[in-house]
């Protein structure tokens, strides 16, 4: 039987409030909001505030940890390329 990813439905949009270092390959970064993020481990769209996400603009990135909020990721999910995140 499959299973799941723990997930949160229109759990609403969170930002970068420490960006990878180095933007393009870090593994881990900071967010606003952790609280309302599901149970590790799950997906994450990552895109610029200014920007509907797409294929283009957008990564996808793995949650492996979210330490209140400090999340430790891995990078270019589901097919996506790997983007600067600031």
């Amino acid at each position: 039987m499959a299973t799941f990813d723990d997930h949160k439905n229109f759990a609403g949009r969170i930002t970068v409030t420490v960006a990878p270092s180095p933007a393009a390959s870090g593994t881990s970064m900071t967010v606003s909001d952790g609280t309302v993020l599901p149970t590790v481990p799950f997906n994450l769209t990552v895109y610029a505030t200014a920007e509907e996400p797409y294929s283009g603009n957008a990564e996808i990135v793995r949650v492996t940890n979210n330490a209140a909020g400090a999340l430790t990721i891995v990078r270019a999910q589901e097919g996506s390329a790997a983007r600067v995140i600031v």
